[in-house]
């Protein structure tokens, strides 16, 4: 109960200082991921199921209102899942991408809850009081996006013994089978992520990646830090492009702006 009462309570503030404070990085797996592990007590679980479900969800894009899931909802529910009732990780995470799609329907519950206050803050804000106004704008606020804390509560205090139970129930195919699509899943984010990207100029990469990965087998770390090296090279090198081809310019007597040079690209 009270571990169920803390996940939800770091979901409702995390959730607020992403939509209230504006504050993108909130409800990544990746911050999120090791925040809750460190309250539950395990801030190395935390850090992997979040460093998982980050590259799983590297191709999301939210524009606006329109939202595809609730990547903080998911990550809450994966690393309590794992840390509460000690089914695997990796099925955990499987079934968080499940659990993210009711996070999101709590999210138009809120969007619901406010559309019905409008009319009670103009009501409010026809009357002239500042102060009366604040208070019920930043409560309405509070209010509305903490039902998805309260289902996360509900679900992981109520749900946390039948959970496990049913987990145990499972036969072994099943729960092999879901940490196989967890293996998966990270492959399908970065597929997203490539489609958005891709570029044919860019296959050399994709395959130096491939080459180093499979007969040199070069770690992660170590490819993500030649990754970094590669993309400092090409840095810079367009910014010499980007000099030289102003110094030109100037030779010519004439100089694009850097909005004209933008849009002309």
């Amino acid at each position: 109960m009270g571990q169920a009462f803390v996940v939800a309570l770091a979901y409702w503030i995390l959730i607020l200082i992403y939509r209230f404070g504006a504050n993108s990085m909130a409800d990544q797996p990746i911050v999120v991921g090791p925040f809750v592990g460190l309250l539950l007590g395990d801030v190395v679980t935390g850090t992997l199921i979040g460093a998982e479900l980050q590259v799983i969800y590297l191709g999301v894009v939210n524009v606006g209102g329109a939202q595809s899931t609730d990547t903080l909802y998911a990550t809450c529910m994966a690393v309590a899942l794992t840390l509460m009732t000690g089914i695997p990780q990796e099925a955990a995470i499987t079934l968080s991408i499940a659990l993210g799609y009711i996070g999101l329907l709590m999210l138009q519950v809120t969007r619901i809850f406010f559309a019905l206050m409008v009319p009670v803050l103009d009501r409010i804000a026809e009357e002239g009081n500042r102060t009366k106004y604040d208070i019920a704008f930043n409560a309405h606020i509070i209010i509305g996006y903490g039902f998805g804390a309260v289902t996360m509560f509900i679900a992981l205090a109520a749900g946390a013994d039948a959970t496990q139970a049913f987990i145990d129930a499972l036969p072994p195919f099943i729960m092999g089978g879901l940490q196989t699509a967890a293996g998966l899943l990270p492959a399908i984010g970065l597929g997203v992520l490539l489609n958005m990207m891709w570029d044919n100029k860019k296959i050399i990469y994709f395959l130096l990646g491939f080459a180093l990965v499979s007969y040199l087998a070069i770690p992660t770390l170590g490819m993500a830090i030649i990754g970094v090296f590669l993309m400092l090279v090409n840095l810079y090198r367009d910014q010499d492009l980007h000099d030289l081809e102003k110094k030109l310019e100037k030779a010519k007597g004439f100089a694009l702006s850097d909005e004209e040079v933008f849009f002309n690209e």
